[in-house]
């Protein structure tokens, strides 16, 4: 089996690299700034004046994305659909949930002492190790027939 591969409920998954992984989360906070931070910035330079209650809806909601991202189907989010990856039940085997997904994503606020545990060999936040999960490819080798 190749280095960086577990085996859950017989199955064998390929371990994401923190490399993938960074440019997922990458591509979540692009996408959190353009559709929830671009269109406040937006009306606010045009000189619309907003209560503050409608200031901080992009702000929730960005922090709500972050939370549940990995709750959405597959447990991809959009950088992670983008990356071929995904979030699972390290003993199941299957996508993440939405109280995973919040569990796991908490720890992101913790910055560099997070990311840190990732150096580990199951590659696993800190995050990933309170909530059971592992981020895998979603592309499965197979083999071809001679």
């Amino acid at each position: 089996m190749p280095d960086g591969t577990v085996v859950i409920a017989d199955e064998p998954h390929l371990l994401a690299r923190p490399s993938t992984r960074f440019w997922a989360q990458f591509l979540d906070e692009l996408a959190a700034c353009v559709i929830f931070i671009v269109p406040l910035a937006i009306v606010n330079n045009l000189g619309v004046p907003l209560p503050e209650r409608v200031l901080m809806l992009p702000v929730v909601g960005a922090v709500l994305y972050f939370l549940l991202q990995d709750g959405l189907p597959n447990g991809q989010s959009l950088g992670k659909i983008l990356m071929r990856i995904q979030a699972i039940d390290e003993r199941t085997g299957k996508p993440c949930g939405f109280g995973q997904s919040v569990l796991r994503n908490a720890f992101l606020f913790l910055g560099l002492i997070d990311v840190l545990f990732m150096l580990s060999g199951r590659r696993q936040r800190l995050g990933d190790r309170v909530a059971h999960t592992l981020v895998v490819h979603t592309l499965v080798a197979t083999t071809r027939s001679a």
